[in-house]
């Protein structure tokens, strides 16, 4: 199977399951960085991951925010740059990488207050 094919089979599942997870997708890249736009990683709640946008210190720092995504349920996007200048080292590319998370498989909650006609209707929609 490859890695995309597998990507979107552990979505679908994620989502038969009820499993909360998390889409991270690389969505802008400058200069030398490890992986193309497009590229994409599913993170789950115990942190293991299937695909990857890069590894490394790039991989460790998104799942931390995949993370997040996942126990808040809202989207975020981030920009790191691929070089420690702190301690000397140029990094590996010394590009600069931009990922948007999503969390899938989360359900928002509805609240629906009132039991007329509005909120019957509302409730068939939800």
């Amino acid at each position: 199977m490859s890695g995309e094919h597998e990507i979107y089979r552990t979505l679908l599942n994620a989502e038969e399951r009820g499993e909360a997870v998390a889409l991270v997708t690389v969505i802008r890249v400058e200069g030398s960085v490890p992986r193309h736009e497009g590229s994409k990683m599913v993170v789950r709640a115990d942190g293991s991951i299937v695909g990857t946008i890069g590894g490394g210190m790039l991989e460790s720092m998104v799942i931390k925010e995949a993370l997040q995504t996942i126990s808040d349920g809202q989207t975020r996007s981030a920009s790191y740059t691929l070089n420690d200048l702190d301690e000397g080292d140029p990094g590996i590319c010394g590009g600069t990488i931009e990922v948007f998370i999503e969390p899938v498989g989360i359900s928002p909650t509805v609240l629906i207050i009132g039991m007329g006609h509005v909120g019957k209707a509302l409730a068939e929609v939800a």
